[in-house]
């Protein structure tokens, strides 16, 4: 038995000479004047896998000139390097392009979270120290790499985050996912604050990568914040689904503007959000000053009729709501038919489409046409114009012949503004003017343009539409156009 065993037994000696070999031959290859030998020999060197002993070997070519060789030796030490060679390694890194470095420094993040990080305190203090002159543009990258780098590395961030929040770049929120759970909300949490002070341009990239855990947070962004800040928070608390009815998502529903509370109706993530508390949140939105916030509430209430939230069955859901909701559940059928409503044991009826005749000039449909015929009111006659000549023919026999005023300056005349008026009854005035008196669209540059004649600055227009917009008044079309509401449909 002992003879079998020492002849299956490997010869550790003369593996290790064949290694030996191997790695001098690559060695070598490397400074061969033939291209090919030391490409293939480079391109061996990035898979050996005792590449790390030929590391000095690696790092005598940095400063090579060619260009290939330069990019292959460089990643390859990069996912080799260790002690005192990463000082070195960094501090040459320098000198090539940002593309390049950028390659490199991907390499050590995969090798770290796929591999792990250096278990030494020292070592860990190393690469901390050396990542810390890497260039602005890395920024990302290098938060990714001091996520495996323990309790160290967390601190880094998280002192960079709330000294230097101005110069945080977008692409370095998502890379937050990477640290672990406990340490990712106190970033979070450092980071909304700050950024809700220094930098809120940064809230449309935070939402995107919120958590139940974490949205809680962007309660900061409410305070003074305008409603395109508070829209985006909105989203970012229907998205994560709505599991209680205090805190932010009471601050959202009570909010004055109804854009906000559009914009949490129309996000919300029906699995992940609580039954009972999407009813509650529902019976407040159903009685909405806003009829787009109701339509959307009647919406939202029929979704519940075909979607589980979690925790509930749907045979429960549908119980609740038709004993508490049936109103606005029929209303939301007839407006709402992409959304399957036959559960509900009534046919909901389309609209009548009006008949178009063949015959003549072709017209085209208006919504009007769809509401049910009304007796024409009759208008009593004006006796304005036979006022009128009869005041031109006293004037006339009375003394000499004065200029007429033409009926389209009369027309004007009846748009004066009056100075004392605010500056939305002023827009108001000034886009039925521009419009001629239908519900035509004016682009926002014309009526700039005019605003001089009704007493309005530029920013006073922008001030009077973003009110306007805000209660209903007035909306932009798809075109870009300023139009008003039509209150009758």
């Amino acid at each position: 038995m002992s003879k079998k065993t020492s002849k299956s037994a490997p010869d550790l000696g003369k593996i290790e000479m064949k290694r030996i070999r191997e790695m001098r031959s690559i060695s070598i290859s490397l400074d061969s004047p033939d291209l090919g030998t030391m490409y293939t020999a480079a391109g061996k060197l990035m898979s050996y896998t005792a590449a790390i002993s030929l590391l000095p070997k690696a790092m005598s070519l940095l400063s090579t000139s060619d260009a290939t060789l330069r990019r292959l030796v460089y990643r390859m030490a990069g996912r080799n390097i260790y002690g005192e060679y990463i000082p070195e390694l960094f501090s040459t890194m320098k000198t090539i392009n940002p593309a390049e470095r950028e390659q490199v420094l991907q390499g050590i993040e995969e090798l770290f979270q796929t591999v792990g990080s250096p278990s030494s305190a020292s070592e860990r203090k190393r690469w901390i120290t050396a990542l810390s002159q890497v260039g602005h543009e890395h920024q990302a990258t290098v938060f990714g790499i001091m996520a495996s780098l323990g309790i160290t590395g967390i601190k880094w961030v998280k002192s960079r985050i709330k000294k230097n929040i101005e110069i945080i770049s977008i692409g370095t929120i998502p890379k937050l996912r990477a640290f672990n759970d406990k340490d990712r909300i106190d970033l979070y949490k450092i980071l909304t604050t700050a950024a809700s002070k220094k930098k809120r341009e940064l809230l449309p990239y935070i939402c995107e990568v919120v958590e139940p855990s974490t949205v809680k947070y962007l309660k900061s962004f409410l305070v003074e914040g305008k409603w395109k800040d508070r829209v985006n928070v909105a989203k970012a608390v229907g998205g994560v689904g709505v599991t209680t009815t205090t805190g932010l998502v009471m601050d959202i529903v009570a909010d004055p503007d109804w854009r906000v509370k559009q914009e949490l109706l129309e996000s919300i993530n029906i699995p992940n959000s609580k039954f009972s508390s999407l009813v509650k949140v529902i019976s407040y939105m159903i009685g909405d000053s806003h009829s787009r916030v109701r339509g959307q509430a009647d919406r939202l209430i029929l979704e519940l009729g075909i979607t589980e939230c979690g925790g509930s069955k749907i045979e429960t859901q549908r119980k609740k709501l038709e004993k508490q909701f049936r109103v606005q559940l029929l209303r939301g059928a007839s407006a709402n038919k992409d959304i399957e409503s036959s559960w509900l044991g009534v046919e909901v009826e389309d609209h009548p489409i009006p008949f178009i005749s063949e015959e003549g000039e072709e017209e085209g449909v208006s919504l009007l046409d769809l509401q049910p015929a009304t007796e024409e009111k009759k208008e009593p006659a004006s006796p304005k114009l036979d006022l009128m000549a009869a005041l031109l023919k006293a004037r006339v026999d009375s003394g000499p012949r004065e200029s007429i005023i033409p009926s389209s300056e009369a027309e004007e005349e009846e748009l004066e503004v009056v100075s004392s008026l605010p500056n939305s009854e002023k827009f108001m005035q000034l886009l039925k003017k521009l419009s001629k008196g239908a519900n035509r669209g004016v682009s926002l540059e014309r009526i700039k343009k005019e605003a001089s004649s009704h007493e309005m600055s530029e920013e006073e227009v922008e001030e009077a539409l973003e009110q306007l917009e805000r209660d209903g008044i007035v909306y932009r079309s798809s075109s870009g156009t300023i139009k008003r509401v039509d209150f009758e449909l």
